[in-house]
């Protein structure tokens, strides 16, 4: 029974990660769900690669092949922020997902404040990335 119960909830959170594939943004309930306790893999525009741990109480682990950093993550008017102490850089972001498991990050503000004041009017594209708990549906996978 128990494996029963299993079963239906990871269909249940499967359906809902991969609801709206329009290529609208995502708004702040699809990005709590999507993020919220996951960890993603990614791809930066000049093809850097990146993975982030985004933990429920809203501390995050940030990883690059040379650098490990903490910080905190948090939706705040539809932009995902994620911010890191002592002025490394972070920011809020525009999120479509692109496909089932593939969404692609656009630059909005520089600060949870920027984001509040709906500074979001020169979106960048900034990465593509991927929940880590499930293949990739973006087009092109890192290999390294």
């Amino acid at each position: 029974m128990l494996a029963l119960i299993v079963s239906l909830l990871v269909i249940l959170f499967a359906a809902a990660a991969v609801a709206d594939v329009s290529g609208r943004w995502m708004d702040d309930d699809a990005l709590k769900r999507s993020f919220g306790g996951a960890t993603i893999a990614g791809v930066y525009f000049d093809g850097r690669t990146f993975r982030e741990q985004y933990r429920p109480d809203g501390s995050l682990i940030y990883e690059e092949p040379i650098r490990k950093r903490g910080g905190t993550w948090r939706v705040v008017v539809g932009t995902f922020c994620t911010i890191y102490p002592e002025g490394e850089p972070g920011g809020c972001f525009r999120v479509q997902r692109a496909s089932a498991n593939c969404f692609r990050f656009y630059f909005a503000a520089r600060s949870i404040a920027g984001a509040e004041g709906g500074a979001t009017d020169a979106l960048a594209y900034t990465a593509e990335a991927w929940r880590t708990d499930a293949a990739s549906t973006c087009n092109e996978v890192p290999t390294s």
